[in-house]
């Protein structure tokens, strides 16, 4: 008897109608995790991973496999015959559960999706309404049970969480189609209450109270949820909504609300076309995305006589021409002629290819082209010429003769570059969109053509579609690549193309018909990189090696030689205008950049010693220019060494990357010295992970910039390892004492060790190390009484606070260093926290502006912290909710693990007064690892104040049970909390 697994709901697996008993948890985890992608072999250490949160213990391998054992000794039929052991299979690296479709319930509600949409698609109301009904019924609850939250089961609950809710709102279009309006009323308004965001729950709503003849209601609920998106989001209801608004407003008899299921096929052509005259070509394959894009074009093609389509080599230009043409093939009732310039070699034989496409025969006493001309005088065509880029002379030519010459004739041209004639209308073809990940137009494209190879195809879990994701971007969304990637399918897959693609010149080539340049992917790159002269080819190359784009002056040092930036910027110029790099303008300064496959092919078009040679010069110019940046940095001008930093993090890491594998310390210390100082306050901590990993090779190397090294690597503590951050902080004061290394201000590695004992929770020491700062002068004593005064109102010694705030508020204001002057607004709102509530309020809020001007997100975090304690206390607690989810998210997601702490110990002390001590007391043992209790104000008190709450033996299992907790896990349990605490805020009492 087949054996069922139903995860829609609490987990369950039956054989028949008996329930097959699973108790141990860990084995109903493991079951999970494999059914969350069933069908797949799932590794042991993503297993490991998931059973232990990140935290295994030693003997974890053993472990899973005695668990798969146990779990198929439990899937057993209780009888002789075929075992679990066909279905659970041992794979090279791990597991795969084998599962059927029709007995696992979650592919089953797939399905059932996807057959109620096609019927409602379709209008059969009445079939899609029992379709869905049906896949609703399958339901019992949230998805995955009890492990809905665990961080690998997460992305998969909240897929099919989100397929639940769109089966939802079919079933309902279905219901008002067939005039149920009145019934569902209640149901919509019960299901906004958990959703309230929901626009075409909202819709629904709205028309189902129309119908009823509650029109008041119903337009009443639209400001409803205006006011909820205005207050919350920012942002007005969609046109589709506003539009429903005036039809109820105008009492329409028919409205409704099925636009987005009449869905017409994008590819189809009009039939009428076979009635014109032409020879424009039906593509073999749908066409995918760019639909906005074909009403522009449509739209140039109707109001200008040339149109040129221009952009990268495969990006689709010849497509998006073709179907521009096919929409507008009826209004050219003497034909849209296609002519391919590609196979045309010869500039002479630009007009014999246009007459032949035509059939035009010179005739006597007249040029081939008059003998077009008189043949096309009167006539409304419509000539596409495609890929005139190796032509450009003589294909501008020929168009400016046709337009000169006859009245009624439009051309649309492909081309890698413009004609550059008057009246030329140039639109520009991206890549296909990426940013809606796997429901992006590359991805959809992928997956199309994907079914050609292998029918059927499907992203079937979150690992796959990753990998599809990933494929399109490193292909930077050009359609070609896409589609012979997609045609790779057939023997690989996505997983198995993505860690092949460091060699896609090899890869994406296959047995494609028509044109060369249009089999492989080198073909279609090579095609317009040999059209570059060779200067512009030389600083193609020498743009190559940068990571994350480039700015002119960049590219003037690496292209070295004799030429200066006026003459980079022509060469620039004509590589933008030909396709091959792209621009910028978005910043104060104009970025350049290059699409990874065009970057690939110049690399490779380097010999091995000049490619060496470009990239050791990129490093030692980065490690300059980061140098001179940290000295903007740390003075008024910060802003712009954040900006700077932000657009050149690609370059630092490469050339840090580089530089370290030619063993060049000098070079790859000072990128990564400085990075690090430079990246802390915009929560960027990666730098410090390249300081730490240089430091024995550098110090046997006694670099001179080695103090500084130490100094990066200190910042560690915040990631959670405060003890090796104070000894590195020790080694760089001790290596500034010694001399003989490049001189640096000790102040920044004082203030990283008095960090680390912070965190250690030895706050005194904190203070010492301060105090010996701020006896000295200049930025020295700014940063030690900034750092005192946030210390000293958490040690409750609020008088020395006040003491000193004056003094401090000078020294920083004087360094113009907006980090420094941020430390310091903190430390004021802490001192005036008790005496002057108001005021910190009004300090915090300012500090919160200031660092969003500024770009100082981790300060700004830490502001975020501590205004949503206050506001708690002034009671606008919903304000805090928002304030305390501002910083939990910017400390998780940066892995800035002790502030994480710090901040989810103020939510406990917020929470510990609202019913919420279990939760609180959670929070609390999360924080245990990092001292919260003695560097976070009012812990204490809220820990008593738990303990009389819950009793003794309820407290400390919440507290041990925090202490198991990962970073993620905690986030989740505070999120969570903030969730419930906002519900409770609107709910009236």
């Amino acid at each position: 008897m087949a054996i069922e697994f139903r995860v829609l709901g609490p987990l369950e697996v039956r054989r028949g109608s008996a329930l097959v008993k699973i108790s141990s948890p860990k084995q109903r985890l493991l079951l999970t995790l494999l059914l969350v992608q069933a069908n797949e072999v799932v590794s042991v250490d993503v297993l490991i991973d998931g059973l232990w949160n990140g935290t295994p213990p030693a003997s974890a391998v053993g472990l899973v496999h005695t668990y798969v054992s146990q779990l198929r000794k439990a899937l057993e039929p209780p009888t002789p015959g075929p075992t679990c052991e066909q279905a659970l299979r041992r794979a090279d690296a791990g597991y795969r559960l084998v599962v059927d479709a029709e007995h696992f319930d979650a592919d089953r509600f797939e399905g059932m999706l996807d057959a109620g949409r096609r019927a409602l698609v379709e209008q059969r109301l009445r079939d899609a309404l029992g379709i869905l009904d049906e896949a609703a019924a399958l339901w019992r609850g949230p998805v995955f049970g009890e492990f809905s939250h665990q961080p690998a089961v997460l992305a998969a609950a909240e897929r099919l969480g989100e397929l639940h809710r769109l089966a939802l709102e079919y079933r309902a279009d279905a219901a008002i189609g067939l005039g149920r309006h009145a019934e569902l009323i209640g149901e919509l308004e019960a299901r906004l209450r958990d959703d309230p965001l929901r626009e075409r729950t909202w819709a629904q709503f709205m028309l189902c109270l129309y119908r009823s003849g509650r029109q008041a209601d119903a337009l009443g609920a639209y400001q409803r949820l205006r006011g909820r998106l205005g207050e919350e989001l920012g942002l007005e209801p969609s046109a589709a909504l506003r539009k429903l608004e005036t039809d109820i407003l105008q009492q329409l008899p028919s409205l409704d609300w099925t636009a987005s299921l009449n869905e017409a096929d994008p590819t189809a052509i009009r039939s009428l076309r076979d009635a014109v005259p032409g020879n424009l070509p039906v593509p073999a394959t749908s066409f995918i995305g760019r639909e906005s894009d074909v009403k522009d074009v449509v739209t140039l093609i109707r109001g200008h006589r040339l149109v040129t389509l221009t952009g990268v080599g495969g990006v689709g230009k010849t497509r998006l021409a073709l179907q521009a043409a096919a929409d507008v093939v009826t209004e050219f009732p003497d034909g849209v002629w296609f002519v391919e310039l590609a196979p045309v070699g010869d500039p002479s034989a630009v007009a014999d290819a246009l007459a032949g496409v035509l059939g035009v025969t010179q005739q006597g006493g007249l040029s081939l082209l008059d003998s077009v001309w008189q043949a096309l005088a009167g006539r409304q065509v419509l000539v596409v010429l495609d890929n005139c880029e190796h032509l450009l002379s003589a294909a501008g030519d020929l168009v400016e003769s046709m337009i000169a010459r006859t009245t009624s004739i439009n051309v649309v041209a492909t081309s890698r570059e413009g004609l550059r004639l008057a009246g030329e209308r140039l639109w520009s073809v991206s890549p296909l969109e990426l940013q809606r990940g796997a429901r992006s137009d590359a991805v959809g494209l992928f997956v199309e053509r994907t079914r050609d190879v292998r029918p059927g195809f499907r992203l079937t879990d979150d690992e796959e579609a990753a990998a599809v994701v990933e494929i399109c971007e490193r292909l930077d969304g050009i359609a070609l690549a896409i589609e012979l990637a997609a045609a790779r399918m057939v023997s690989m897959s996505p997983q198995e193309l993505r860690g092949r693609l460091d060699h896609r010149f090899r890869l994406l080539a296959g047995p494609r018909r028509g044109l060369e340049r249009h089999q492989t992917l080198r073909h279609t790159v090579a095609w317009s990189y040999d059209l570059l002269d060779e200067e512009e080819r030389a600083v193609l190359r020498c743009c190559a090696v940068f990571a994350g784009g480039f700015d002119v002056v960049a590219a003037t040092h690496l292209h070295g030689g004799d030429a200066d930036e006026i003459r980079v910027l022509d060469l620039l110029d004509s590589l933008i205008r030909k396709s091959m790099v792209t621009v910028d303008h978005a910043g104060a300064r104009t970025r350049y950049g290059m699409l990874e496959t065009i970057r690939h092919y110049a690399l490779e078009q380097l010999s091995a010693d000049a490619a060496d040679d470009l990239r050791s010069r990129h490093a030692r110019y980065f490690a300059a220019q980061v140098v001179e940046q940290w000295m903007v940095w740390n003075g008024p001008r910060q802003r712009e060494a954040l900006d700077w930093v932000e657009a050149e993090f690609a370059n630092l890491r490469t050339g840090f990357r580089w530089a370290s594998e030619c063993r060049d310390l000098p070079t790859a210390t000072a990128i990564a010295a400085h990075s690090a100082l430079l990246t802390w306050t915009l929560q960027g901590f990666e730098p410090v992970g390249w300081a730490v990993e240089l430091l024995a090779d550098a110090t046997a190397a006694d670099v001179a910039q080695l103090p500084r090294l130490y100094t990066a690597a200190s910042i560690c503590s915040v990631m959670g390892a405060p003890d090796a951050a104070r000894d590195y902080a020790e080694t760089a004061r001790a290596l500034e004492h010694a001399g003989g290394y490049d001189p640096f201000d000790a102040a920044w590695s004082g203030l990283f060790e008095a960090a680390a004992h912070f965190f250690l929770g030895r706050p005194e020491r904190w203070l010492e190390i301060c105090a010996e700062l701020a006896d000295q002068s200049g930025t020295t004593a700014a940063i030690g009484l900034s750092a005192m005064l946030m210390a000293l109102p958490v040690l409750g010694r609020i008088d020395e606070a006040k003491a000193v705030l004056d003094g401090a508020l000078e020294a920083v204001l004087a360094t113009g260093n907006p980090t420094l002057i941020a430390y310091a607004m903190i430390g004021q709102a802490r001192t005036l926290k008790e005496s002057e509530p108001d005021r910190a309020v009004e300090v915090l809020r300012h500090c919160l502006d200031y660092c969003r001007e500024n770009r100082l997100i981790f300060v700004g975090a830490l502001t975020a912290s501590d205004a949503a304690s206050v506001e708690a206390v002034q009671g606008t607690p919903d304000v805090a909710l928002g304030l305390f989810t501002t910083a939990i998210e910017q400390f998780h997601r940066s892995g800035n693990r002790v502030s994480l702490a710090m901040t989810l110990a103020e939510l406990a002390v917020f929470l510990a007064g609202t019913g919420e001590a279990a939760s609180a007391a959670t929070l609390c043992g999360f924080g245990h690892q990092h001292s919260v209790e003695t560097i976070v104000a009012g812990v204490s008190d809220a820990v008593e104040q738990m303990r009389v709450q819950l009793g003794d033996e309820t407290y400390r299992a919440c507290v041990a049970q925090g202490e198991t907790l990962s970073p993620a896990q905690a986030t989740h349990v505070a999120t969570d909390l903030i969730r419930s605490a906002r519900r409770k805020l609107e709910t009236p009492s």
